[in-house]
């Protein structure tokens, strides 16, 4: 099992989100993945090259993909069900130009 935690105190932080993003994408090179990191953990480019991201298995990136498709399909399902009664203010925003 993958496992930042020691190196990333906010896992769900920027240079976090953006580590695990590059290795859902296939990238298990850990030299590439210590340059993403950004803020304190910048300081840190040396322990996090030293991560277990090279060890992180193909079946490991299966399992958590399946697991983060099935969070995300979970998560638009709950906010379609509290929307559901603002179909047309949900219209309206996303007619905004981003």
């Amino acid at each position: 099992m993958l496992s930042y935690r020691p190196i990333v105190s906010d896992t769900f932080g920027v240079s976090a989100s953006r580590m695990i993003k590059a290795i859902m994408s296939g990238n298990f090179d850990t030299d590439s993945l210590a340059e993403l990191a950004v803020g304190r953990l910048k300081g840190k480019k040396r322990e996090t090259q030293g991560s277990p991201a090279g060890a992180f298995s193909r079946s490991s990136w299966f399992m958590i993909q399946a697991s983060l498709e099935k969070i995300i399909t979970d998560l638009d399902r709950q906010i379609n069900e509290k929307l559901k009664d603002y179909h047309r203010e949900r219209e309206l925003l996303a007619s905004i130009p981003a």
